[in-house]
C-alpha cells in the first residue's frame, strides 16, 4: 500500500512539473510590470515610462509555435524600443509637472489596458499552445497602434 501511494505521489508531481514547465513561458512573456517608473511619483523623481518585457527573446521560427511566439517577441521588443523613444521625446515637451504626471498615468493605464485586452484574446486558446502566441501578436498590434497614437501626438508638440 506504501509503495502505490508513493507511486502515485511521484506520477501526480512529475505530471504537476510537466504542466508549471510548459505553462512557464506563457507566464514569463506576459509579465503585468514592464515600467519602470510607478504612480505616483513624487515631482522630483518624474521621469518618463520605459517599457521592459520580463521574457528572453525565443527564436524566430515561423513553423512552430514556440518559434512563432518568438517572431512576436522580436516584433515586441522592437516595437516598444520606438514607443520608449517616442515617450522619451514627448515626455520632454510639455512644460510643467501635472503635463507630464497626466502623461506618465496615460501611459501606465495604456500598458495596463494592453495586458488585460491582450490576456483576454489568449483566453481564446486557453490551455493551448497558441495561447502564447495569440497574446504576443495580440501585443504587436497593439504596439503598433501605440507607435502611430504617439507619433501623431508627437506631431503635435
Amino acid at each position: 500500500m506504501r509503495r502505490l501511494i508513493l507511486t502515485l505521489f511521484l506520477v501526480l508531481a512529475s505530471f504537476g512539473v510537466g504542466v508549471a514547465a510548459s505553462w512557464g513561458h506563457f507566464h514569463r512573456t506576459v509579465s503585468t510590470a514592464p515600467f519602470v517608473a510607478s504612480l505616483p511619483v513624487p515631482a522630483t523623481q518624474l521621469t518618463a515610462p520605459i517599457l521592459h518585457e520580463q521574457f528572453t527573446l525565443l527564436a524566430c521560427n515561423a513553423n512552430t509555435t514556440l518559434g512563432m511566439e518568438g517572431c512576436a517577441e522580436h516584433k515586441i521588443v522592437s516595437l516598444d524600443s520606438q514607443i520608449n523613444r517616442l515617450s522619451a521625446e514627448i515626455f520632454t515637451r510639455p512644460f510643467d509637472k501635472q503635463a507630464k504626471r497626466r502623461f506618465v498615468t496615460a501611459e501606465t493605464d495604456w500598458h495596463t489596458y494592453r495586458q488585460s485586452t491582450c490576456f483576454s484574446d489568449a483566453d481564446t486558446y486557453e490551455g493551448g499552445s497558441l495561447a502564447p502566441v495569440a497574446f504576443a501578436n495580440c501585443v504587436v498590434r497593439i504596439n503598433q497602434q501605440h507607435v502611430s497614437a504617439l507619433t501623431k501626438l508627437l506631431a503635435r508638440y
